[in-house]
């Protein structure tokens, strides 16, 4: 079988752990022995524009490389700053891969043609399977549901287009569905729920924990592919001292975790807000946070007027491989995040044996509440989160019992194998349909 897959999410140098779930399901599928290209495009970047660090890095992102025995192309296409004309980047994320796409559907001939998110991906990937008469899966991931369908009426029609126009359309989590009520205009056979999964091999044992913080505090952040050597290096923009991993998970010193975006909807501010009670409970404790984007300044600042500063380490983006280190050395892993698809973070957290701390009715909630793994929470409820974490981080056989069920749960039941096996049969039921 042979399996096209077009998203714009794929990790790069720019953002080295965004949308690794894509990563680790075309790995997946490359293990069981399916035949993988992956179209990865990238916004063109004018060498005028050299001088601004992110958008020198997408210089630096090569045209094609071979990763993990599939071909994966980086095309260029024309995007904005700041999401300007949002509306029209369908358009000209067709056009910016077209000509690459045709010759890989006229040379290679895939049986699938895979989009992650309705749009641009799924809006591009459902011309080319009308034009070819390729089956057409769109993976929903919640970005389409809950802020492009909602952003302008030429959006709404783009991804109303998607995920009619497309064969089969899968939903990471219930809540998708529930949350957003899909059905309305999408015929539920049509629609499929698959959780995104977690790589055994992404499982930091407490020896590997060791070597990478010897790794880290020696400033070594290359990421574990066959790109350009030193494409992933990071520009050193966390605070100092943050690799300093002593202390990790002791009874005195607890250490509280979010990996995600610096952006409002993942709930940085909240934990922040959170601090000062937990702060009198446990003197030492440190939060400490994976991700970079347009909201760090705000919750910098925020963390300086709570009087929390000092217990706030901002790490940066950070390498897969290095952020699964700061999952295996934290005590709680917290993301507050709404408007939630799912959330790969709490599967690693889990696989860990780590507790988790989500949202009520958002991404994997069910799956916290219903496995007893961690404590969801009201959103935007700082002292919700206070109240949670206080519990989890004072009562040690209550979180060693919720870390073993979440790392049993998903070692069983979400594995990427597992995510793939549960694909693949779903493109064979389109293949010889």
């Amino acid at each position: 079988m042979r399996v096209l897959i077009i998203s714009h999410m794929y990790p790069s140098c720019v953002t080295p752990v965004g949308g690794i779930f894509v990563q680790k399901q075309a790995e997946a599928f490359v293990d069981a022995g399916v035949e993988v290209v992956l179209v990865n495009p990238v916004p063109w970047v004018p060498p005028f524009l050299d001088w601004h660090p992110r958008w020198r890095l997408f210089r630096q992102v090569p045209r094609r490389e071979q990763h993990h025995g599939m071909t994966v192309h980086y095309p260029r296409f024309v995007e904005l700053p700041k999401g300007l004309l949002f509306s029209s980047v369908a358009g000209r994320f067709y056009m910016g891969i077209a000509s690459l796409v045709r010759r890989i559907i006229k040379e290679w001939r895939p049986d699938v043609i895979q989009a992650h998110a309705a749009y641009p991906d799924g809006v591009a990937a459902v011309r080319f399977g009308n034009e070819y008469g390729i089956p057409v899966v769109v993976t929903v991931h919640g970005l389409d549901l809950y802020y492009t369908l909602n952003f302008s009426l030429a959006c709404e029609h783009s991804v109303k287009y998607a995920l009619s126009g497309a064969d089969r359309v899968v939903l990471v989590s219930e809540a998708l569905q529930k949350n957003y009520g899909i059905e309305q205009w999408i015929d539920l056979d049509k629609l499929s729920v698959i959780y995104n999964g977690m790589s055994f091999s992404d499982i930091v044992t407490d020896e590997q924990d060791r070597d990478l913080g010897a790794e880290q505090k020696e400033g070594r952040y290359d990421r574990d592919n066959d790109g350009d050597e030193g494409c992933c290096d990071r520009d050193n923009h966390g605070d100092e001292g943050h690799c300093d991993r002593n202390n990790y998970g002791s009874d005195d010193a607890p250490v509280l975790l979010t990996v995600g975006f610096l952006i409002e909807r993942k709930g940085h501010a909240y934990v922040l807000r959170a601090l000062p009670e937990l702060l009198g409970r446990f003197p030492r404790l440190t939060y400490r946070i994976v991700g970079d984007g347009e909201e760090r300044a705000r919750l910098e600042r925020l963390a300086e007027t709570l009087g929390v500063r000092s217990h706030v380490v901002f790490l940066g983006d950070l390498c897969h491989r290095d952020a699964m280190g700061e999952m295996a050395g934290c005590d709680v892993m917290v993301l507050p995040s709404w408007d939630e698809g799912f959330g790969v973070v709490y599967l690693e957290a889990m696989a860990h044996a780590k507790p988790v701390i989500g949202i009520q009715g958002e991404g994997a909630a069910l799956l916290i509440e219903s496995e007893k793994v961690g404590i969801t929470v009201p959103a935007h409820d700082s002292q919700a989160i206070a109240c949670a974490a206080g519990e989890i981080l004072g009562d040690r056989e209550l979180a060693r019992g919720m870390g073993r069920r979440g790392r049993d749960v998903v070692l069983t039941q979400f594995t990427w194998e597992h995510n793939a096996e549960r694909t693949i049969r779903l493109y064979k039921g389109l293949i010889t349909r």
